[in-house]
């Protein structure tokens, strides 16, 4: 069991907090006047006429629930594409910056459409929009994660792209009469032993980078052209001219198959963007080359191979051989039949030729009148349509792989934005609000890829990394609500409305000894106090027990903070709870509540075996989690140190006034419990009274954290699992000519990582094996020895003291050691009978490993049994 505790003084600065919401069971009035301004964002358009909300209804229900229109709502519809992210998050400041102006109020609230949710995140994560500026943001049928539709288009542009490339500089060769376009690359000179010819620079800042088109036309031509014309030779009854898949063994499939070494080099390996990321401090978005990842560029080039190789097939062929060509019947009698003959031959010859020409052109038109009918792309080109491209893309390898599908990392530029969000979603103060569809997938039905969606973006693609206080909507249809008529669907509306005028509801909790249940949902965060109306000076100590969870899911659990306005999250005070574990939370104030949700921490749009593409977020998880709540007198100090999430009481961030530093200074930061003043010298030894068994002298429990196993990945497909072996060394003998990126990863006894090392292994014409070396945690051995009375009457106070000693394995040093409840300590029976008296200690381990230095908390708890008696008069 794994237990913490937050201890959340009465001197708080919060003090003039409203009480929170109704007890659980009760559904407050909803509010009839909005204490914050709404600004609807609907996505670009050059349309003068009414916006989205207006057409859908929306605005007028918003009046009816007490906006004002020019007053407290606002509705800005920008005019032209926001070219990117960052240029379309200082546009939305503006606006928001104006309406704080106009309104004289400081904190808004934001319900952006489509794209525009992505842009006004973008502003949010990376600080263009100031965090707080912005209390709910409301983002209905958003791409957080990109969007399948954008990642087609793009592939589609791609593709028109480099055959109108291939038409101009295959014209003059087309039409020549002794002129024939090139073959295609002998496949036989790929062999399966190839690890795909990535040039070793790649990934760099010193790869020769020519342009975008010119790498993936090098790829299609040199790897993936050649190798579809096997694929098509080797299909049965496969038809050259019609580059489909066949849904067995796609192209992707086959060459997972029988090349399995370029796979694992370009695919698997591709994780990073050619050129390498773009620095941080670089000014404004990625170039192309740092955007995308090395894997989604080969799969660009697969998809151009395989188009390139049709076109070629079928404008092969020169005039000569075309008239040469043997007919069908006899042949001419005549001069004249000899000239229509041939005559007809020559002008199907060029007609075929003409064709290419005119499917080149005819295509590119229609690509450029689709990007250009979407009002947020001011072109094929565009920059946000990159942006818009899923950051894993789902790779088909057809039903005969024993797995359909293969993940590959794409839009490595969108990943990073959402791991930065990922870190700090337990910090910011904006709540992230996803409101999103789900249609009969008809889609999946074309594209086996597509999980559930809106026929914009799959369900999980619209859902940000989530922070707790986060909330999540999905509605269900045949055919709505999608992304085209979301916003009239009535439901949306009146979730919309009761999101921004309704109250949070908590449950409230008297102290009692037995545990109830609650639910706590993957969609919405639920919310626990006790009941503060007669608690005077008492502290509740709320005790969480989390049931067995399905798998990725863990179960979130922080403290918010009322400061006048708005709960917010108090910094430093959360943690995630797995399936099984217990935790404590100390509160003595009623400005405070503990926020309870289950949380993601596996894969989005996970699949089956059998290749179902299937949605976490589609329906709502609820799992039943038992609290309780303590209640006892006295004042128990400042929270204890270095008890929550691994870190030191010194980097919690808490406002002014939440306790005073003198008595930080003087108290014990151990205590747990209630304190007597005891009588005598020593008056700052920590006294704990005992009424009933089940009271403990701590709450501490013993957990130990130390390294398990290693996950070893060469990087060439073969990954092994090493038990035990904290210091690793391990060989490996790699395949010529190749590239690898060896990581080895430390689990921890809890299965969490510990660290992770990485290496980077070039090999030249002949296998080569290299050796690997790393060391992880290795736990200390600790004694504990406590001293007291093995008999104790009632009514008198035992003193009991305790002694820790440790020998620490090499490189690792003590940093801070603390006892709970202290190094001596009293205890106080009021009744008789067997006690068990227990003591902690807990050890801030430091180990210097290499490059990086990894800090532990280890807590080790020993125990004393005492037989009470209570003293009685015998005549």
């Amino acid at each position: 069991m794994s237990s913490l505790c937050i201890l959340l003084n009465l001197a708080s600065p919060l003090a003039a907090s409203p009480r929170p919401a109704a007890p659980s069971g009760e559904h407050s009035a909803q509010r009839t006047i909005p204490s914050k301004p709404l600004v609807l964002i609907g996505e670009p358009s050059d349309n003068d006429g009414p916006s989205v909300w207006t057409r859908a209804g929306l605005v007028s229900r918003l009046e009816e629930s007490g906006y004002r229109l020019g007053t407290t709502l606002f509705v800005h519809t920008p005019g032209e594409p926001y070219g990117d992210l960052d240029s379309g998050a200082h546009s939305l400041r503006k606006v928001l910056e104006q309406t704080v102006e106009d309104t004289g109020c400081g904190i808004l609230d934001v319900a952006a459409y489509g794209v525009s949710g992505l842009v006004l995140r973008f502003g949010l994560e990376t600080g263009i929009i100031r965090d707080g500026l912005v209390d709910n943001a409301i983002m209905l049928s958003t791409p957080q994660r990109g969007s399948f539709l954008a990642d087609l288009l793009f592939q589609a542009c791609t593709v028109v792209k480099h055959e109108c490339m291939f038409e101009q500089e295959t014209r003059y060769s087309r039409f020549s009469p002794l002129g024939d376009v090139s073959s295609v690359l002998d496949p036989a000179a790929i062999s399966p032993r190839s690890t795909g010819d990535l040039p070793s620079s790649l990934g760099t800042g010193n790869f020769q980078w020519e342009s975008e088109a010119w790498w993936v036309a090098k790829r299609a031509r040199e790897i993936y052209e050649p190798l579809y014309s096997q694929y098509v030779q080797e299909r049965f009854l496969s038809l050259p001219y019609v580059p489909a898949d066949s849904p067995t063994q796609t192209f992707a499939g086959w060459i997972k198959q029988n090349r399995p070494l370029i796979w694992e080099n370009c695919i698997a390996g591709g994780t990073r963007p050619p050129l390498g990321p773009s620095a941080e401090t670089s000014d404004g978005p990625p170039q192309a080359g740092q955007d995308f990842t090395v894997a989604y560029y080969e799969l660009l080039a697969m998809a151009v191979g395989r188009n390139q190789y049709v076109v070629r097939m079928a404008s092969s062929g020169s005039l000569g051989q075309s008239l040469l060509a043997p007919s069908q019947g006899p042949g001419p009698g005549s001069l004249k039949d000899a000239i229509i003959h041939y005559g007809l031959k020559a002008l199907l010859h060029y007609a075929k030729k003409a064709l290419i020409t005119v499917k080149a052109e005819v295509q590119r038109i229609i690509a450029d009148r689709i990007v250009s009918s979407i009002g947020y792309l001011d072109g094929p080109e565009s920059p946000f349509l990159r942006r818009l491209v899923k950051e894993e893309a789902l790779v088909n390898l057809g039903t005969s792989a024993g797995q359909r599908f293969y993940r590959v990392p794409a839009n490595y530029y969108l990943e990073q934005l959402n791991r930065m969000a990922s870190s700090s979603a337990y910090t910011r103060k904006t709540r992230f609000v996803t409101v999103t569809g789900k249609v009969t997938n008809l889609l999946g039905l074309v594209w086996p890829q597509v999980g559930p969606n809106d026929l914009f973006c799959e369900v999980d693609s619209a859902v940000p990394p989530q922070g707790p206080r986060d909330v999540i909507r999905v509605f269900s249809g045949f055919l709505s609500p999608s992304y085209l008529n979301l916003l009239k669907d009535k439901q949306v509306q009146q979730t919309i409305v009761a999101l921004l005028l309704e109250p949070d509801k908590t449950a409230r909790f008297n102290a009692v000894q037995d545990m109830e249940e609650i639910a706590v949902s993957s969609w919405q965060p639920s919310y626990v106090a006790p009941v503060w109306d007669t608690a005077g000076d008492r502290v509740f100590n709320v005790s969480v027990s989390v049931p067995s969870l399905p798998e990725g899911w863990g179960c979130a659990l922080w403290v918010e903070g009322y400061d006048g306005e708005r709960w917010l999250p108090v910094s430093g005070w959360h943690r995630m709870l797995a399936g099984g574990a217990k935790a404590e939370v100390l509160l003595k104030h009623e400005c405070y509540r503990v926020g309870l949700k289950l949380v993601r921490t596996g894969t989005v749009n996970p699949y089956t075996p059998g290749g179902k593409v299937e949605s976490v977020f589609e329906r709502e998880l609820i799992s039943k989690v038992r609290v309780s709540v303590d209640g006892f007198m006295g004042d128990e100090g400042p929270p204890l140190q270095g008890d929550w999430d691994g870190r030191e009481s010194a980097e919690f961030q808490w406002g002014q006034g939440t306790w005073d530093q003198g008595a930080l200074d003087k108290e014990d930061k151990g205590i747990q419990g209630p304190v007597q003043d005891v009588p005598g010298e020593e008056e700052d030894i920590p006294t704990v009274r005992v009424v009933y068994r089940s009271k403990h002298t701590t709450l501490w429990k013993p957990q130990e954290t130390y390294h398990s196993y290693w996950e070893v990945d060469f990087g060439d497909g073969e990954t092994v699992v090493i038990q035990g072996q904290p210091h690793l060394e391990v060989a490996h003998t790699f395949g010529p000519s190749g590239r690898y990126l060896v990581r080895a990863v430390s689990y921890d006894n809890h299965d969490n990582v510990l660290l992770e090392k990485s290496w980077h292994v070039a090999t030249d014409e002949a296998p080569e094996t290299r050796e690997f070396s790393c060391s992880s945690v290795t736990p200390p051995e600790v004694y504990l020895e406590l001293t007291g009375p093995l008999k104790w009457v009632t009514g008198k106070y035992a003193l009991f003291s305790g002694k820790a000693a440790w020998r620490l394995p090499e490189g690792a040093r003590v940093t801070a050691v603390d006892f709970d409840p202290g190094e001596s300590f009293r205890v106080l029976w009021e009744r008789s009978g067997e006690f068990t008296v227990l003591w902690g200690v807990r050890l801030t381990i430091e180990y210097e490993l290499e490059d990086r230095v990894v800090r532990v908390k280890n807590t080790y708890v020993t125990q004393r049994q005492v037989d009470v008696f209570t003293p009685g008069i015998t005549r």
